[in-house]
């Protein structure tokens, strides 16, 4: 009985190690759009609000991505901070008119916005191969991105792929395929190797 399963385990290990690290090698060869610049720049502080918010990615985005404005804070006319809890302050969005390349997206805002933390989010797919990625950025009017969402961001701004739900396990997918496969190269090794007293 032996005998017949260890080919088909040595088999299915190998496999199923090379459909991960096939699947780790093509996400890595995959077109994603990347978050490049925008206007307002990630973190910054304006003395007023802005009429849009623009973003620019490392390649063409799909018709269907989408990009996002909310209100955090509102700094009211005595100077108390109101917390709205993330209110949407977009009117218009989409393709930016002035890029051709569709490589851009625009979120215009309402008029009158109030001073105040303001988080800009977007969702991407880009248009060969239709890799998705979100990401979100603060910038302030009037007031700076308060230290502890730049720290919880890990920096101005945060960007992931859609399916990445933690880098580190991400990174570990190639390491374990090529571990399975090696395994199964020596297992044979093993079954042969004897404890001794």
């Amino acid at each position: 009985m032996t005998r017949f399963t260890d080919p088909i385990v040595r088999i299915l290990l190998a496999l199923f190690g090379l459909s991960m690290l096939l699947g780790a090698i093509g996400d890595a060869l995959t077109p994603h759009a990347r978050y490049r610049q925008s206007r307002p720049e990630a973190a910054s502080v304006l003395a007023t609000p802005p009429a849009e918010v623009v973003i620019r990615f490392s390649r063409e985005v799909t018709a269907d991505s989408k990009i996002g404005v909310v209100s955090t804070v509102s700094i009211l006319p005595s100077g108390e901070w109101s917390y709205s809890g993330g209110e949407d302050v977009v009117a218009q969005s989409g393709f930016d008119p002035n890029d051709p390349s569709h490589q851009s997206l625009r979120a215009v805002l309402r008029p009158g916005l109030p001073n105040g933390l303001y988080r800009v989010d977007w969702h991407t797919a880009a248009a060969r191969g239709r890799a998705e990625r979100f990401g979100s950025y603060y910038f302030g009017v009037g007031m700076p991105v308060p230290a502890s969402i730049t720290e919880e961001l890990g920096g101005p701004l945060r960007e992931r792929d859609v399916y990445d739900t933690d880098e580190v396990s991400l990174r570990a997918v190639p390491f374990v395929g090529v571990l399975l496969i090696a395994l199964a190269i020596l297992l044979p090794w093993f079954r042969s190797f004897q404890w001794h007293d």
